[in-house]
């Protein structure tokens, strides 16, 4: 029987990957360069290796590979992440997407390559590399300092550009120009679909999920969580859009429900399975010859990251409000390029719009700044003490100017606090609206059109569109997502702001009027009296509807109430005139850590560590400034505060690995033992309790027979008899010393 090809490939390439990974973990190297080292041995320009069959197979389960890193990351993701990485993380995040993309264009028109050549390299340089970071930040032990929290903003919001820029960049590709009014539909239509499935997902699926919870097995729950994903990333081509956006959105959209965490454990061996064929695929794609060929380039693009990359980042951290040496430890962390540049350079050769020598000199930066990642988080202190010692009085004067503006700036915004709900919520109406539109437009007319005649289609698409948006347009009328109490308290405390309440109600109104118009023209072309008894009897459905304007106020808390249904971790703000050092910690307790059972009192944390314990989050449950009594298990979330040096004390006992542990002394293996009791046995004439058989002889009496009578599980007070039977498990060695007290033994 002659099996496909795929086996065997497979085959190969995860024995390799086994070797290499294993090589870098004994190296202390993120196992990523492991897999592309991989790839490089099987595939097609290696000659001194057996190589790959079929290389096309390998780059489908690529695909799968990346569809599943990024749901991940969309788990890990969530939209309520943006408000609390903060201003910090989007300062640095568009910094450093300016400048970096802008030089990457720059290098790449000076090196003569072309302009699309150019357009990708600049968003290859862009995004920053988690997983290289992670694995960093752990072999470090920094995981638990103040910057890294920075460093995680920064991501959390460069994850969310890169999946924005594939959008973007398939557009340019496919379109081969740069037309204004063409990525500006794009963007619409991303912006569209993104605000009305994450909505659509966030009052669906956690209702779902709270209804079938009994039925979710293990099993059941990833099946459905593939099939979710898997559903979006079809819609999302069916939009024209990139098929990694719907996978992470509909992850982004999972992480809000109360199953996150269990999807996110049984996603991650599938994750790691494709994952790691699509960074062998990766390094398939690695010519030697050409990276020898073009070190030229190569130079100067790991230049560019290593300095460009990290001067930008730093300033863009700096800008947002956070001291010098927040800056330099964040800046010198980003250092990077890793697997977002790799789904770019893949998505540019599936589009083939660059050419092939783009992928390995990529490929080869990212190897070469991976293994200088480490070095310049571990010098960044360093750096930055040079940096205070040599900079001039002045400008460090400038640079606490700027963080105390920052907060002056957080405070101000509070006071616009009204105003930014009322547009948002105005914007989520918007898209809504125009989803439901565009479905009736795109999706139901030419489905109607098939079955009833052409003016039943008129009437009939008409009639549902308009009761689909109805309530929409009447919760615009009545105002009913911003609070009636702001909105009269500065009307009252403000007058000379009611000009921009008048304006903003304006708005809505406008708003509504388009909606309308919109919708009528699509579906009739009357004269001016008939479109004028049309709009009478909407006004006029609209006053009987109140029965339907409460059944979709209804659904509004429902999807608040998912959105929020989640317990989430509080959030507190340290302030910045205490010290620069203090910052909130989250810690998860390991299977292997020593505080499983004990109590807070036990455990003593604030004399020993220094550190306070302000939140545990148990499950869907969170027990706010914890009693002293209160005992730690294993997998709490435990909030703490403290500095640097005492979030790393504490990090040893909270997060202990399994390879801190002793290493057990191998065993015999254990078995089931007769043992007859003579008139002379020490247990003769004593209770079971008092003959001490596990805590001397590691042994333990699981039942005795005496006069042809069993009894199993001998209560504690059991008293002996000459000539029982004892039924005993333990090890031989241990049963060999009962046998020494005078006792026979038999197998």
């Amino acid at each position: 029987m002659h099996i496909p090809a795929i086996f065997s490939d497979l085959a190969l390439i995860l024995v390799v990957a086994s070797v290499t990974t294993l090589l870098f973990k004994w190296l202390k190297q993120p196992v990523v360069l492991g897999y592309i080292i991989a790839g490089i041995i099987t595939g097609p320009h290696t000659h001194f290796f057996v190589t790959v069959q079929n290389i096309s197979n390998i780059e489908i389960w690529g695909q799968i590979g990346v569809a599943f890193l990024l749901f991940e990351l969309g788990l890990e993701f969530s939209f309520k992440k943006m408000r609390k990485v903060g201003k910090t993380g989007g300062i640095t995040a568009i910094t450093e997407l300016i400048v970096m993309f802008s030089a990457g264009f720059v290098a790449g028109y000076l090196m003569g390559w072309s302009n699309m050549n150019s357009i990708f390299l600049g968003g290859m340089l862009t995004i920053s590399s988690t997983s290289i970071i992670i694995k960093a930040f752990d072999d470090l032990g920094v995981r638990k300092q103040k910057f890294t929290n920075v460093v995680f903003g920064v991501l959390v919001v460069e994850d969310l550009f890169a999946v924005l820029q594939l959008v973007l960049l398939s557009t340019i590709a496919v379109s081969r120009s740069f037309d204004g009014l063409q990525l500006g539909l794009s963007l619409s239509k991303m912006v569209i679909f993104i605000v009305f499935w994450f909505v659509v997902g966030i009052y669906l699926i956690p209702t779902f999920f709270r209804i079938a919870k009994k039925m979710l097995g293990e099993e059941t729950l990833l099946i459905i969580a593939i099939g979710l994903c898997f559903g979006m990333i079809f819609l999302a081509d069916k939009m024209g859009l990139s098929a990694a956006l719907g996978a992470f959105l509909m992850g982004s959209i999972l992480a809000e429900t109360i199953e996150s965490e269990k999807i996110l454990k049984l996603i991650n061996p599938l994750k790691y399975l494709f994952g790691a064929v699509f960074f062998v695929s990766v390094g398939m794609l690695v010519d030697f010859n050409v990276v020898i060929t073009n070190y030229i380039p190569i130079i100067l693009i790991t230049l560019l990251i290593l300095f460009v990359k990290t001067t930008s980042a730093g300033f863009g951290v700096l800008i947002s409000g956070q001291p010098l040496k927040i800056a330099v430890q964040s800046g010198m962390t980003l250092s990077q390029i890793g697997e977002f540049s790799f789904i770019i350079a893949s998505l540019g050769l599936s589009l083939k719009v660059i050419d092939p020598i783009i992928y390995p000199i990529i490929v080869a930066v990212s190897v070469i700044t991976t293994f200088t990642t480490p070095y310049f988080i571990r010098f960044s202190e360093p750096v930055y003490e040079f940096l205070n010692h040599k900079l001039p009085p002045h400008w460090k004067r400038a640079i606490e100017q700027i963080a105390m503006n920052s907060s002056q700036k957080i405070d101000q915004n509070i006071k616009r606090k009204y105003i930014k709900r009322y547009l948002s919520r105005t914007f989520v109406y918007i898209i809504l609206i125009t989803a439901i539109q565009l479905i009736s437009f795109l999706v139901m007319e030419p489905l109607l059109k098939k079955y009833i005649p052409p003016l039943a289609v008129q009437i009939v698409g008409f009639s549902i569109t308009f009761i689909a948006i109805a309530p929409i347009l009447g919760a615009l009328i009545m105002n009913k997502m911003a609070s009636r109490m702001d909105f009269n308290t500065i009307w009252r405390k403000n007058k000379i702001k009611r000009h921009v309440l008048v304006i903003l109600i304006m708005v809505r109104i406008l708003i509504i009027i388009s909606s309308l118009i919109i919708l009528i023209t699509h579906y009739f072309n009357f004269t001016l009296a008939i479109t004028l008894a049309v709009l009478i009897g909407l006004i006029l459905f609209y006053v009987a509807s109140q029965k339907n304007m409460k059944n979709f106020i209804k659904m509004e808390e429902r999807f608040l109430h998912n959105l929020n249904g989640r317990s989430s971790i509080p959030e507190l703000k340290i302030p910045d005139d205490l010290t620069n050092d203090i910052h909130i910690e989250l810690f998860e307790i390991s299977n292997y850590s020593e505080c499983i059972g004990k109590s807070l009192i036990e455990l003593n944390l604030r004399h020993l560590y220094g550190i306070n314990v302000i939140s545990i989050m148990r499950g869907n449950c969170r027990i706010d400034l914890p009693k002293r009594d209160e005992v730690l298990y294993p997998h709490d979330h435990i909030l703490v505060v403290g500095n640097d040096k005492q979030m790393q004390k504490v990090k040893k006992i909270f997060e202990k690995d399994e390879t801190e542990m002793e290493v057990c002394p191998i065993r015999e293996s254990m078995d089931i033992y007769q043992i007859t009791l003579h008139p002379e046995s020490p247990f003769v004439q004593k209770a079971l309790t008092d003959c001490k058989f596990t805590e001397q002889y590691h042994c333990m009496v699981i039942g005795y027979k005496r006069m042809d009578q069993f009894v199993e599980n001998p209560p504690s007070q059991t008293i002996f008899h000459a000539g029982d039977i004892l039924w005993v498990v333990g090890e031989k060695g241990s049963v060999d010393e009962l046998e020494q007290l005078r006792c026979d033994m038999k197998v």
